[in-house]
C-alpha cells in the first residue's frame, strides 16, 4: 500500500441528498411544527394559498411562489385561504457514505 492509498482509504465520503414531500394542507393546518434545520429547504405551493411564519414574520404564499429557507431559519408553513392547498417540500442534507473515495 502506498502513501497514497492509505490517504484514499482514510478520505471521508460526503454526499448530497434530497428529500421532497408532497402534501395537501387545509387551513389552519400546519405542515410541521415551528422549527428550524440544520440544512435548506424549499417550499413549492402548487394550488391553493398558505401563510408563511419566517422568523417571526408573516407572508401569504399563494400559486407557484416558492420559499427558500436557509439552514438555521426559523419557520413554519400553514394552510389558509378557502381550501385545500397542495404543497411540495423538498429538503437537503450531507450525509457520509460507507463508499470509499
Amino acid at each position: 500500500m502506498t502513501k497514497r492509498d492509505s490517504q484514499a482509504a482514510c478520505a471521508v465520503d460526503l454526499r448530497m441528498q434530497f428529500g421532497f414531500n408532497f402534501g395537501v394542507v387545509w387551513p389552519g393546518q400546519p405542515v410541521a411544527l415551528y422549527h428550524r434545520e440544520d440544512h435548506q429547504e424549499g417550499f413549492l405551493v402548487l394550488s391553493g394559498e398558505c401563510l408563511l411564519l419566517v422568523e417571526g414574520e408573516e407572508r401569504v404564499l399563494k400559486q407557484w411562489d416558492y420559499f427558500h429557507c436557509p439552514a438555521g431559519v426559523a419557520h413554519i408553513v400553514v394552510g389558509a385561504g378557502d381550501g385545500p392547498a397542495f404543497v411540495v417540500a423538498v429538503s437537503s442534507m450531507w450525509v457520509m457514505s460507507d463508499a470509499l473515495l
